[in-house]
């Protein structure tokens, strides 16, 4: 019998356990960020349940929609009260240096989507600005760079992000089509290198 009891137990503890690793598989796949909150979450509706237990006698499994709704709330209330408000902070940080970068007011939807997530907002965010604005290089060559990479990627969402911040530093249209007609023709000589199979015989 305790052989059987140590085997359901096993069972039982082992689903726990996949369940916690499917939400941080899951968490860690679609954002690319390793979000430990939801097991923190998980022990207090557990420990919620265990002195619903200790205290009152209610049956664990009765009391589960009463834990579920508590840690609702709770993570409600986090959400609304505390990350929200800290989003919001960074989102006015964006669209003041977005606009002074596109020339254009508001927050660009590529950022209002990223807030949806405050650590892959708040990530992303940082190395954007480290990108464009810091470094040895000068933000224009670093945009032109980046329509570049947008045109071989065939990003029209950022084509004309980069095509607009071009435009609000004073780049004529004939010089921006220069960069498209750079891509075009060394995308052609890699195809060709790539096809052809050919080897370097050029060293660093």
């Amino acid at each position: 019998m305790i052989y059987l009891q140590i085997l359901i137990n096993s069972i039982l503890l082992g689903g726990i356990y996949a369940c916690i690793a499917v939400g941080f598989s899951l968490v860690w796949g679609v954002m690319n960020i390793l979000n430990i909150l939801h097991g923190t979450f998980l022990m207090l509706g557990g420990y919620i349940t265990f002195w619903l237990f200790k205290l009152y006698g209610v049956d664990p499994f009765l009391s589960l929609p009463v834990s579920a709704a508590v840690m609702f709330c709770s993570g409600y209330v986090i959400q609304r009260g505390l990350i929200n408000k800290i989003v919001r902070e960074m989102l006015s940080e964006v669209g003041e240096m977005e606009s002074a970068r596109l020339g254009r007011p508001g927050v660009p939807a590529y950022w209002r989507s990223l807030a949806r997530n405050r650590h892959y907002f708040e990530s992303t965010w940082k190395k954007h600005r480290l990108m464009l604005d810091g470094g040895v290089l000068d933000p224009e060559a670093k945009a032109a760079v980046d329509l570049g990479v947008s045109a071989t990627n065939g990003s029209r969402y950022f084509i004309r992000y980069f095509h607009a911040a071009l435009v609000n530093i004073g780049w004529e249209p004939g010089r921006i089509l220069e960069i498209f007609g750079v891509v075009d023709h060394y995308n052609s000589f890699n195809a060709l290198a790539t096809g052809m199979q050919i080897e370097s015989d050029i060293k660093p």
